[in-house]
């Protein structure tokens, strides 16, 4: 378009000029920035303490200052990590010779320590899984063959009766009550039974394991190292974790704390253990093996523990009877001393132990409810 000015002249009309607004630029994100630098800062420190930490085990190393880790094991057991349970079995331990108190039994255990064959963790269905407790007349300690203690005989006696069952054996020579309870607590839960049989000894209110506690606590004094059975076997490879651990005066190794009389205690720990893990509990007495037919003077210890089992709600089964009736028409004797039975003797338990179950299978096993 054309328009005259003042002169008169015709010009072409044009837009005046306009300037636009700077566009802009992106500005920087503060949240994402100072979490840059924060993620920067703790790289460094894990960088720093890392360096850290080597530099240090390699000054340990260097100059000696962490206790060595060293195997202390007295025949067929070790020291435990657990304090309440003191010592455990050597797991694939085998032996072939004379038994003494370090060598209960000839044979090889399995890899958990005890006298039984390999148990599969998960359990096949429909099958009623028992986990024996006791001591060594759980461990067989009267016998040269596993095959003639009570777990055994048990299980072969509930699957002939028809009652399909898996007998498991945690039985340890020496152990009292709380001994017991902890290993199931410790070893035995993740098997989830659906009985647990506590073969029940009257010397159980004492502590009486032969010295084996006592002899595997002195060659730890003397061995003035880390006891491998005691200690995390990961960490251990670290010699700034054992001199930390270990070495200093306030991280010693805890004591064993196994008490005599433990029964009233570890009981009611079992009955916690039985109801937070469903299963039922029966408390299976061996009688004392000196006068069984005539003039039994303890009798008393039976009434006590059936009316402490009774009390937490445990089935109850002593074998005084049994064993007497097996006496009458025994052909050879049922113990070799006060409280461990022959062959004969623990065929007389488990056929006793077979018959209660059977008769009580609907109220014993989890598995029928």
């Amino acid at each position: 378009m054309l328009l005259d000015d003042e002169c008169g002249k015709i010009r072409p009309l044009q837009n005046s000029p306009t300037t636009s607004p700077p566009v802009p630029g992106p500005e920087p994100e503060p949240e994402i920035a100072a979490s840059s630098t924060w993620w920067q800062r703790l790289l460094l420190f894990l960088m720093g303490l890392t360096l850290g930490l080597l530099g240090a085990e390699m000054v340990v190393r260097w100059v000696g200052a962490a206790p060595e880790v060293v195997l202390v094991q007295e025949g067929r057991f070790r020291l435990s990590p657990n304090p309440k349970i003191g010592y455990e079995p050597v797991p694939d331990f085998e032996y072939s010779g004379q038994r003494d108190s370090f060598h209960d039994y000839e044979g090889k255990s399995n890899s958990l320590g005890f006298r039984d064959r390999e148990h599969a963790v998960e359990k096949v269905p429909g099958t009623l899984r028992i986990l024996v407790l006791g001591d060594s007349i759980a461990a067989g300690q009267g016998v040269r063959r596993a095959e003639d203690n009570f777990p055994p005989l048990l299980e072969q006696g509930l699957n002939r009766a028809g009652l399909k069952a898996e007998v498991i054996n945690f039985g340890v020579t020496g152990y009292n009550t709380q001994q017991e309870v902890e290993t199931l607590r410790d070893k035995g839960l993740v098997f989830a039974p659906d009985l647990v049989l506590l073969s029940y000894c009257l010397n159980d209110r004492k502590r009486s394991d032969g010295g084996i506690l006592t002899t595997l606590l002195e060659r730890e004094k003397q061995a003035s190292g880390v006891v491998r059975s005691r200690a995390n076997p990961y960490l251990t490879r670290s010699a700034l974790y054992r001199l930390l651990r270990y070495r200093l005066p306030w991280r010693q190794q805890p004591t064993p704390t196994i008490y005599g009389d433990s029964v009233d205690a570890a009981f009611a720990s079992l009955a916690e253990l039985a109801q937070g893990h469903d299963f039922e509990v029966l408390v299976t007495v061996f009688p004392h093996f000196g006068k069984l037919l005539e003039d039994y003077r303890f009798q008393a210890q039976h009434d006590r523990t059936e009316a402490l089992s009774r009390r937490m709600g445990f089935a109850y089964l002593d074998l005084l009877d049994a064993f007497k009736t097996c006496r009458l028409t025994a052909t050879d004797r049922l113990a070799i001393d006060r409280y461990h039975p022959t062959a004969l003797g623990y065929r007389c338990a488990a056929d006793e132990m077979t018959r209660f179950i059977l008769e009580h299978r609907e109220t014993l096993s989890t598995a029928n409810r």
